[in-house]
C-alpha cells in the first residue's frame, strides 16, 4: 500500500505541475493580449496629490503631512482589505480616506460659525469642514458619501473594530 500512496503522490505532483504551467501560459496570453498596458488608478496616488493641496493648511496647524498620510494610508489599507475599492473610484476612496484621517487626527471642525446647532467653532488649530471640498477640489457630496462609506466599513467590519475604538491606526 505504501508503494501505491507513493505513486498517487507522484501523480498528484505531476497534475499540480501541469496545472501551474497551464495557468502561467494563460497569464502570458492575457498579458500579451493587453499588450502589457494595464493601468489601474490607485487611491494612494490620489492621497499624495490631495495632501499637497492641504500642505499650506497643515503647516499653519503644525501638522506633519507625513503623519496625516500615514493615518490615511492605514485607513485605505483597511478599506481595500474589505473590498471597498470595488465600490468606489480611486479618487473617491483617496479623498474620503484623507478626510476621515483628518477627522481622526482632530484637524477638522464640522462648522465654522455659531454654536446654536451644538457644533463648535473652528479653532485656529482646525480646518472648517465646509472649506475642505474647495481646498481638495472635490464635490462636497462625494466627499461626505465616501467618508460615510469608510466609516461604515470601519465600524462594522469585525477585524477593524478594535482599530477604530483604539483611536490610533498604526
Amino acid at each position: 500500500q505504501s508503494c501505491q500512496s507513493t505513486k498517487d503522490a507522484d501523480r498528484n505532483e505531476d497534475i499540480v505541475a501541469l496545472e501551474r504551467e497551464r495557468i502561467l501560459v494563460c497569464e502570458r496570453v492575457l498579458l500579451q493580449t493587453l499588450a502589457f498596458e494595464l493601468h489601474a488608478a490607485h487611491p494612494f496616488d490620489v492621497l499624495q496629490e490631495k495632501t499637497k493641496l492641504l500642505s499650506a493648511r497643515l503647516a499653519q496647524l503644525r501638522e506633519s503631512p507625513g503623519e496625516l498620510i500615514q493615518t490615511a494610508t492605514n485607513i485605505l489599507n483597511d478599506c481595500l482589505m474589505v473590498g471597498l475599492g470595488v465600490s468606489m473610484s480611486a479618487e473617491e476612496l483617496g479623498v474620503a480616506a484623507l478626510y476621515v484621517a483628518a477627522i481622526h487626527r482632530d484637524l477638522i471642525c464640522e462648522k465654522n460659525g455659531n454654536h446654536e446647532d451644538g457644533t463648535r467653532e473652528a479653532s485656529g488649530l482646525q480646518i472648517p469642514a465646509d472649506q475642505l471640498p474647495e481646498v481638495l477640489r472635490v464635490d462636497g457630496a462625494t466627499l461626505l458619501r465616501g467618508a460615510r462609506m469608510i466609516l461604515d466599513v470601519l465600524e462594522t467590519h469585525p477585524a477593524l473594530e478594535d482599530d477604530l475604538r483604539g483611536g490610533q491606526h498604526t
